[in-house]
């Protein structure tokens, strides 16, 4: 039975996205997908706080601005894993039977924390691994921040000097380095997670570039966890539309009524309150 290397990733956009990924992630509301009696998802990156907390304090550090612009892509999420023949390979009696300790040190597990650091650095915010699905797999959150020069804004000087450009750090997903530029990145991301699995015997399957519509369609109905997952993200994205448009009515009615009282001449604070 082949064995394959799994990714797949989205794009985290806005603070309000971000803490229902946690939410998410960390099972705080209902997940569908989730299997009774399994493991509460852990967390294999130490650090204070969850990933909210976590990417306010980078951004804090490194002089980012907390307010974004609207579909600001704030942070990655990427899914890592193996095929169930993986599993079934190295738990002859089943992954779900055997200690959680042991597998937060499987050798995949190490891959990837050894691949994720190296490729993230300090903008990596969570690592949380997930025991309670098909197959185990681990949700990555990272930061794309950018570090490099730019030019000094003002009017132009007097004297013609031009400003020596600076330095700065910015939210920078379409950088080259990161998702945006280049509409194969995923699958490049995909073949340095291949290499960094090849020596526990797991492949890359093929390259969706290289699919007809007819296989990419075969694969999605194949994969049933993945389907789950984007069942999954796709309820939390409509739960993420309801509760900003909510937010958006609410913010509406409370500047309607304001306008109305003080349109009447009411003095009274706690009427206006």
């Amino acid at each position: 039975m082949s064995m394959y290397c799994t990714l797949s990733h989205r794009k985290i956009r806005g603070w309000g996205h971000l803490r229902l990924v946690e939410q998410h992630n960390a099972r705080d509301i209902d997940t569908p997908s989730r299997e009774d009696d399994a493991p509460m998802p852990i967390e294999q990156l130490a650090g204070d706080g969850d990933m909210v907390d976590r990417t306010r304090a980078l951004l804090t550090a490194k002089d980012v601005p907390h307010k974004l612009r609207k579909n600001t892509v704030l942070a990655y999420e990427d899914v890592y894993g193996a095929s169930p023949g993986y599993w079934e390979a190295r738990y002859p009696d089943g992954w779900k039977n055997a200690p959680v300790e042991v597998l937060e040190r499987d050798p995949l597990a190490v891959a990837l924390m050894q691949h994720v650091k190296t490729k993230y650095g300090e903008k990596l915010v969570s690592v949380r691994l997930h025991l309670d699905e098909k197959s185990p797999h681990w949700h990555v959150v990272s930061v794309p921040l950018v570090t490099s020069l730019h030019k000094q804004r003002g009017r132009k000087r007097k004297d013609g000097v031009v400003p020596e450009p600076i330095m700065k750090t910015t939210l920078y997903a379409s950088h080259v380095t990161e998702r945006g530029g280049s509409g194969r990145r995923l699958e490049v991301e995909h073949d340095e997670w291949s290499e960094a699995t090849k020596h526990l015997g797991l492949v890359r399957g093929a390259r969706g570039s290289d699919l007809t519509k007819e296989e990419k369609r075969d694969r999605r109905l194949r994969d049933t966890q993945s389907s789950r997952q984007g069942e999954d993200r796709a309820r939390v994205r409509k739960e993420e539309r309801g509760r900003s448009d909510a937010a958006e009515t609410l913010m509406v009615a409370a500047a309607s009524d304001f306008a109305r009282i003080v349109g009447q001449g009411t003095t009274d604070a706690s009427a206006i309150v």
